[in-house]
């Protein structure tokens, strides 16, 4: 296959994704990844600048074995991560730890 330094616009309708963004200074659509097919020509060199995103670190082995992983320890767990009491994310652990407790439940009577 012959190498090609020709880009292959699609035409498609437009949608609200494709509706150029209000008030985007032509610099900062570099930034965010945005330009417009006037940009895209022979020859014309694009840079685009992602912000680094900070990753959470792992905890290590020790840490982790030292959080506490229980239904009664739950507040200590909530209050250990800052989570709010009535999150989307206290139901999930709550639901993910009795589920926890019932599987325990069940091996420990076979």
């Amino acid at each position: 296959m012959k190498a090609s330094n020709q880009i292959t616009l699609l035409d498609h309708t437009n949608s609200a994704e494709d509706l150029p963004i209000p008030n985007l200074d032509h610099t900062e659509a570099f930034k965010t990844g945005y330009f417009s097919l006037d940009d895209l020509h022979v020859g014309n060199v694009m840079t685009f600048q992602f912000p680094v995103q900070e990753v959470s670190p792992y905890l290590s082995k020790k840490e982790a074995n030292s959080i506490p992983f229980s239904m009664s320890q739950l507040p200590s767990i909530l209050q250990l991560f800052s989570i709010p009491k009535e999150s989307l994310q206290t139901k999930s652990m709550r639901g993910a730890l009795c589920c926890l407790c019932l599987q325990i439940a069940k091996l420990g009577k076979l």
